[in-house]
């Protein structure tokens, strides 16, 4: 059951690669969006520095100061709050990918040992609590990504493997039609 999940080692290897690339591409974006949020700093800093120039001079009253103030103070800390967002966040969402990727390279070698706990352990990955035993065999529904692996398994020799790790033109991936009737856009849009 486990190695219907198991992920091809050229697979693994290619989304691997993928998965450098796009963490370069965002951590470049990242990068040149700090840059230009702290040039956004630096200029508010200026414009409070000029209204302060002119309450100091009493070109403006001290109401007219405070609300423009509060609100270049109001934008600064908006500024802040992205780029410290954008620092510890650009990749945030690699993690939980390159875990998958491993999990499911890992499958095959978990279905060949008798390590009873790994084998629970990675079921409950794949299926989540809602593997039943009936007739002495285990069964379920697995989670979209788990699904959408299988059915790329089984279809492979049809398909190519540029067609499964490259999206398609458009908005939307290429549907692959699955065992149960439903395609892989399907079961991705019910995650």
């Amino acid at each position: 059951m486990l190695s219907t999940y198991a992920l091809p080692v050229e697979w693994s290897s290619e989304l691997s690669r993928m998965a450098e690339r796009d963490e370069q591409e965002a951590t470049s974006v990242a990068s040149a969006s700090i840059h230009a949020l702290r040039a956004t700093l630096a200029d508010i800093d200026e414009k409070v520095v000029r209204i302060t120039d002119l309450y100091v001079e009493q070109d403006i009253d001290r109401d007219t100061y405070l609300s423009r103030k509060r609100i270049l103070m109001s934008e600064r800390k908006s500024v802040e709050e992205q780029i410290v967002r954008l620092e510890h966040d650009a990749t945030a969402w690699l993690q939980p990918l390159r875990e998958w990727i491993q999990t499911a390279s890992m499958l095959d070698g978990i279905a060949k040992n008798n390590d009873l706990s790994s084998q629970k352990s990675s079921l409950q990955k794949i299926f989540g609590s809602n593997l039943t035993l009936s007739s002495r065999e285990a069964r379920g529904v697995p989670k979209p990504q788990w699904a959408a692996l299988g059915v790329a398994k089984n279809n492979f020799s049809k398909i190519g493997i540029s067609t499964l790790l490259v999206r398609g033109e458009g908005f939307e991936p290429p549907a692959l039609p699955t065992s149960r009737g439903c395609s892989t856009t399907e079961l991705t849009a019910q995650a």
